[in-house]
């Protein structure tokens, strides 16, 4: 079972029960889809410092980026602030709306594909706000479930935007469970641990990965109806989140042969695997948001690295092509699958590192006490010229490093970094001794501070 030490969230001065409370969704956002705090391990003790000539490249000066341009116009964020309420705001700072203001602790809002309704997590609950606007008074909310012994902790909505796929704790495991905002319950679907998945585009369809490759473990399809059973599609290899491009004709997912080794692989409507990659260690993989091009990293065959370069597979043309060459810790497309933004890691911990071994279940709290300072880089390469622009150095949160970047292949299907307009990205960073949400201008690496938080996500355009 779980430690119930095993979380880093609560407040020194909060009533027993909150403590309780806290600790658990503490406990549960840790366990997110994986379980096992997999990469901040990989970030502190594997990585060695890129001497590439992609990081030389001259660093533009930073300065305030004009917060009063017309890309803002219409576009709002949503962001967990200091005191764990959920806020949203103008990209320019401006008409801020606190949405909470009581004693539970919010978790990772999700906005709807299509803007209108937004989703959060408020300790045992899941609350919608159907009808999001710029009026406080208009912003009713709606609690879509609720359980105190299984508690739901990520969310995932479909592309309609009718329904509202997330996962809660369950004596078995994690539960996927899928709420209808029409019909207003919810429903399991299935249960494993750890649990990824991905929707079709007509969101009839769920590509699920559960477990790990010597365990119990699945990759199938399953009806988000309810209707069928689930259709088994291969045996899982070393991947977290699966994928299914924009059209809905393929796949992509790491399968195990019978040999023991993982390959990455995509399959098209017909069955036939188009991609064939074989890797060693964790693979990571992302589908263009416009086009059937998919990004993926992984180690290399015979490589003692946890990380890999950035990779290309065109489905038009079946060619497969180096557009990184660092170590990338995590990536992601621009709204018009023009660019991608990627990490890599700026500066080694400092020493005592080494200490984080052993007993993974203790690994966040050891983080939370010992709070090892990194820097990630933020750079962004253009898909067609491969050309790559470093735009700004941050020191993230210890919640970015041990909540968000373990499974930024799973968040990046449910929740925006970027800006709509594909102008701007959004990140949290330390400044001083203070968490603040950060938008970064794309064309000049310029930063702005919007507001003291966590964590905060764009609202799709």
């Amino acid at each position: 079972m779980l430690d119930p030490e095993n979380q880093f969230f609560d407040k020194e001065n909060s009533s027993k029960k909150r403590w309780v409370s806290r600790s658990l969704a503490g406990i549960l956002l840790i366990a997110l889809l994986c379980g096992v705090v997999s990469a901040p391990l990989a970030i502190y003790i594997r990585w060695q410092r890129d001497q590439s000539s992609q990081s030389n490249e001259l660093r533009p000066a930073v300065k305030a980026p004009d917060t009063n341009s017309e890309s803002f116009d219409g576009n709002r964020i949503a962001f967990i602030d200091t005191d764990d309420q959920l806020v949203t705001i103008a990209p320019n700072g401006s008409n801020r709306i606190e949405l909470t203001n009581d004693d539970k602790k919010y978790l990772f809002p999700a906005w709807s594909p299509n803007g209108r309704a937004l989703a959060v997590v408020g300790d045992d609950s899941l609350y919608l706000y159907p009808d999001i606007d710029e009026d406080s008074v208009n912003n009713r909310v709606v609690r879509l479930y609720s359980s105190p012994s299984e508690p739901p902790f990520y969310l995932y909505w479909s592309p309609d935007s009718q329904q509202l796929s997330f996962l809660a704790n369950h004596p078995q495991g994690i539960a996927l469970l899928l709420s209808s905002l029409n019909e207003g319950d919810s429903r399991q679907l299935a249960v494993g641990q750890p649990f990824y998945w991905d929707w079709s585009p007509e969101s009839d369809q769920i590509l699920i990965h559960t477990g790990t490759v010597d365990e119990d473990s699945s990759l199938a399809v399953l009806d988000a109806s309810g209707a069928q059973k689930i259709k088994a599609v291969a045996n899982p290899g070393r991947f977290q989140a699966p994928g299914v491009s924009p059209s809905g004709l393929q796949w992509a997912y790491a399968e195990r042969t019978s040999q023991g080794i993982s390959r990455i692989v995509v399959q098209g409507s017909d069955e036939e695997l188009l991609l064939i990659e074989p890797h060693s260690g964790q693979a990571y993989m992302t589908w263009s948001p416009v086009e059937d091009n998919l990004a993926f990293a992984s180690p290399a065959i015979g490589s003692r690295s946890r990380f890999g370069s950035l990779r290309l597979f065109e489905v038009g043309t079946g060619k497969t092509r180096t557009i990184v060459n660092e170590q990338v810790v995590a990536f992601f497309w621009s709204p018009d699958g023009s660019k991608i933004a990627y990490l890599t890691l700026a500066e080694p911990a400092p020493g005592g590192i080494q200490a984080l071994d052993g007993n993974k279940g203790r690994l966040a709290r050891r983080i939370r006490d010992q709070h090892p300072e990194i820097e990630l880089n933020l750079q962004i390469v253009d898909i067609k010229s491969r050309e790559i622009k470093w735009l700004t150095t941050f020191r993230p949160p210890a919640t970015y490093v041990t909540q968000f970047l373990p499974y930024f292949d799973q968040y990046a299907l449910s929740h925006l970094v970027w800006s709509p307009d594909g102008e701007y990205l959004i990140l949290p960073m330390i400044k001083g001794e203070r968490e603040v949400i950060s938008i970064i201008t794309v064309s000049d690496g310029s930063v702005s501070e919007l507001a003291e938080g966590k964590i905060g996500f764009w609202r799709p355009g």
